[in-house]
């Protein structure tokens, strides 16, 4: 019998020395992909942040935008101009023998280009320093064709 415990003995720590290694080894990879998960996270944090901080700032350019336009308005005409301009067909709507004439302007309207549209539509844009109203006007001439 000892020589059968002289036999396993080395043999058991050949066995054990695998085992071991292998569980050294699962170790190993499973803080690998830890590692990985860890990494993957931190990469989407930090571009979800990059985002954030994005529209942060282009808020905050589009705040300073409007803000020079009102400014530069203060002393300007162009939005009365506009006003009126945008009140006329309203106003000539209800006045008898007039509405005709209205109806026929909106009628001629849809055959102008859409560059011309787009042209207007950024004057009045401008003058009343609304930068939405451009794209209303994008939309709209977008939607037609």
């Amino acid at each position: 019998m000892a020589w059968f415990n002289s036999l396993i003995g080395p043999l058991g720590s050949i066995i054990g020395g695998f085992l071991e290694r292998r569980q050294e080894i699962k170790k190993a990879e499973l803080q690998m992909k830890l590692t990985m998960i860890q990494s993957e996270a931190r990469i989407a944090e930090a571009k979800a942040t990059a985002l954030v901080q994005m529209a942060a700032s282009a808020q905050e350019h589009d705040q300073n935008w409007e803000r020079i336009l009102v400014e530069n308005s203060k002393d300007s005409w162009k939005d009365e101009y506009w006003t009126l301009i945008v009140s006329i067909p309203l106003i000539m709507a209800f006045v008898p023998n007039m509405a005709h004439y209205v109806y026929e302007g909106f009628q001629n309207l849809e055959n102008v280009p859409d560059w011309y549209l787009t042209f207007v539509g950024a004057a009045v844009s401008f003058a009343f320093a609304r930068r939405g109203l451009m794209e209303t006007m994008k939309n709209r001439v977008k939607n037609k064709g």
